[in-house]
């Protein structure tokens, strides 16, 4: 894969959910291989019919305060990325509220440069958040982030009430 690729973030329709379900269940499964064990509020256990229920990305088409997007790389379809304005802290102006690039497309910088573009296109104060489980993307984010904003954000570990209470680690920056 070339550093050159081609990166369109296309907004997401209505007709687009379905897709974004699809590729949801892998980003559960990807999420899986770190948090499956942890203790926290989800249930990691795998389906007996073998598909992880994503069917909860459809509230996300009901928030009028929601920006969902499918990425491409090179015309193929890499990934999704979902903004919004719910925060941990009410204090956000834009959430990266989920976030993914399929396994093909990882660990080659791309999903950085998708970021910096969602970072770029909604300006504000940003919060983006892993559960503490998920090693690899508190370590990816926290390099985004620095990176981004040359050192300039905050780390905190925050109660996340919805939907169930959880914690998380959470970068706050503005852009």
């Amino acid at each position: 894969m070339k550093l050159d690729a081609k990166i369109e973030i296309q907004p997401a329709t209505k007709d687009d959910l379905q897709v974004i379900q699809n590729l949801a269940r892998f980003y559960v499964y990807d999420i899986s291989k770190y948090c499956g064990i942890a203790e926290n509020a989800f249930d990691w256990a795998f389906p007996e019919d073998g598909l992880y229920d994503c069917s909860y990305f459809s509230k996300y088409w009901a928030d009028t305060n929601c920006h969902s997007f499918l990425i491409r790389i090179d015309g193929e379809l890499a990934g999704f990325v979902i903004v919004n304005k719910t925060g941990i802290l009410p204090e956000v102006s834009w959430n990266l509220s989920e976030f993914f690039i399929v396994a093909k497309f990882q660990g080659k910088g791309l999903g950085s440069k998708v970021a910096v573009l969602i970072f770029e296109q909604f300006k504000g104060v940003w919060e983006v958040s892993a559960l503490p489980s998920n090693k690899p993307a508190r370590v990816f984010w926290k390099k985004v982030v620095s990176d981004y904003t040359k050192g300039n954000y905050s780390e905190s570990r925050e109660s996340k009430i919805d939907p169930d209470p959880h914690d998380m680690i959470a970068l706050r920056f503005k852009t």
